[in-house]
């Protein structure tokens, strides 16, 4: 038979439930423990190599640079029209995945379409993983 001891209700208040953790969450720890520690010396050499990298982008050649900015101007003007779509659909922003272009593709396409979208909010991300360019038109009054 079991035993169940009577308690008053009157004598608990919504604070005074208590959840046991399991012990997957004891061992857990921060989020910081579990990160690979980074040195001085290791965060001042990938910040050199992420320096070099851009100085070779800057050194490339005129034929290589008019490339890249040709290419920009396309990838831009594909999605000024891509905007104009949204916005003709009731939409209020667009997002551009830029992943399949290389990372040197992403800022000359900022500035092409900062000249032919003047006015609205425009937003990237460039990391190694996840790339976009994110176009944002409504106002903070919009409803």
């Amino acid at each position: 038979m079991m035993r169940v001891e009577k308690v008053e209700i009157e004598d608990f208040t919504e604070f005074d439930i208590y959840v046991e953790p399991e012990e997957e969450e004891l061992d857990e720890g921060s989020p910081l423990d579990s990160a690979v520690p980074l040195t001085k010396e290791e965060l001042a050499s990938l910040t050199r190599s992420a320096l070099s990298r851009k100085k070779n982008l800057d050194s490339s050649s005129p034929i290589e640079l008019a490339k890249i900015e040709a290419k920009a101007r396309d990838v831009a003007f594909n999605i000024a029209e891509w905007v104009y779509l949204a916005a003709d659909s009731g939409e209020w922003k667009y997002v551009y995945d830029m992943n399949k272009l290389g990372q040197d593709y992403l800022d000359p396409t900022i500035q092409e379409l900062r000249k032919h979208l003047s006015g609205v909010h425009i937003r990237s991300c460039n990391s190694s993983r996840n790339r976009w360019i994110e176009v944002s038109w409504r106002t903070s009054n919009e409803a």
